[in-house]
């Protein structure tokens, strides 16, 4: 059964770690409670273990997580397809393309650098830097010359579904000529 967006809900308290995936139309897909030990040294005092939070928060949330994750995928796929958008208003404006250099949080996640690779049709060249906005703008005033060593370099997989939904995509929003 599908389900659109999916929220994904994570209470750790004092007597139990909760976790709860809600779809968007309020029904709850997955709820579980885990309780947790607690011990009680004096008045006023209680004291637990925080490997026992953490596991119970790991148990409660692993089969929520998975189905949120769903929607997490659907938005990486969405920002894959915005830069194609982009790239191919490059290659428009006359801009030959021979790879996408991808720096900065998001970089740090393979499965989006292979879909971008995949959808893009462009080799995916990961830098080792991670803050790379302030080394951006640094770069675009002229001020300096960065050289980021490439960590990882994905290559487009041929006829990989997700080029197939991509132009579904513009085929339904546009892309850079409309």
């Amino acid at each position: 059964m599908k389900h659109g967006p999916v929220t994904l809900v994570l209470d750790q308290g004092t007597h139990a770690s909760r976790a709860a995936s809600i779809a968007d139309d309020g029904s709850v897909l997955y709820h579980r409670d885990l309780a947790i030990s607690r011990n009680r040294p004096g008045a006023r005092r209680v004291e637990q273990n925080p490997e026992e939070i953490l596991a119970s928060v790991q148990r409660v949330s692993s089969a929520a997580i998975q189905i949120a994750s769903v929607r997490v995928a659907a938005v990486m796929e969405s920002i894959a397809f915005l830069v194609c958008t982009n790239l191919e208003s490059m290659r428009a404006a006359g801009y030959t393309l021979t790879h996408v250099t991808a720096g900065g949080g998001l970089s740090r996640d393979d499965a989006f650098c292979q879909r971008l690779a995949d959808t893009a049709g462009l080799e995916v060249r990961r830098i080792t830097e991670t803050e790379i906005t302030a080394l951006g703008m640094a770069r675009l005033a002229g001020n300096a010359r960065i050289e980021n060593p490439v960590d990882r370099v994905f290559r487009p997989r041929c006829a990989h579904p997700s080029k197939k939904r991509y132009r579904r995509f513009v085929a339904l929003v546009g892309g850079p000529d409309d």
